[in-house]
């Protein structure tokens, strides 16, 4: 098993984003050996939540994955992708995060999070799940030709948008 004994971390010059170099100095039987890493982009969604546990449990039925390692009583870390992230924060963790008041998104839209799948079949089972754990549909699905769309609220008002997209059959411009 690899021991790390230190981390360093930078930020990378080489650009204007937020990307960030990683040296991971540590030992592995018996020798000293080092890995540089470079942090790919991703995206970390947080959302205030009344209930964590609660909330842990219909992002899972949705799909999503914890990861254990940045996750506690006061927060999960739910995966949906190898890059897109959803931090679940009880309200005392998200107001370490900022001074201005956490939004009553029951009754207030504080922001719409859009997740594309491969199929309108997936579009149904994902948000089939999320009602089946507590969560809400509140409208109709949505049909555009080439983009099925269906809307789900968690416990918290947070609204997501889970969609299909066939570009094959987007309308074409013409001139």
């Amino acid at each position: 098993m690899q021991k790390i004994t230190s981390c360093i971390s930078k930020p990378n010059r080489k650009s204007t984003l937020h990307w960030v170099d990683f040296l991971f100095i540590g030992s592995f039987g018996g020798q000293t050996i080092s890995k540089s890493y470079t942090m790919n982009k991703q995206v970390f969604i947080n959302l205030a939540v009344n209930d964590v546990e609660k909330s842990m449990n219909l992002y899972t039925k949705m799909g999503f994955t914890n990861n254990p390692q940045f996750s506690d009583e006061s927060g999960k870390c739910m995966v949906w992708s190898e890059s897109i992230f959803v931090m679940i924060l009880s309200h005392d963790k998200f107001k370490t995060f900022t001074k201005k008041p956490i939004a009553d998104t029951r009754n207030n839209i504080a922001g719409l999070f859009s997740l594309s799948v491969d199929s309108v079949e997936s579009v149904n089972e994902i948000v089939n799940n999320a009602i089946s754990a507590g969560g809400i549909e509140p409208n109709e699905m949505r049909d555009y030709g080439f983009m099925q769309q269906r809307t789900v609220e968690d416990f918290d008002g947070h609204t997501w948008e889970i969609f299909y997209m066939d570009l094959s059959k987007f309308p074409s411009q013409e001139k």
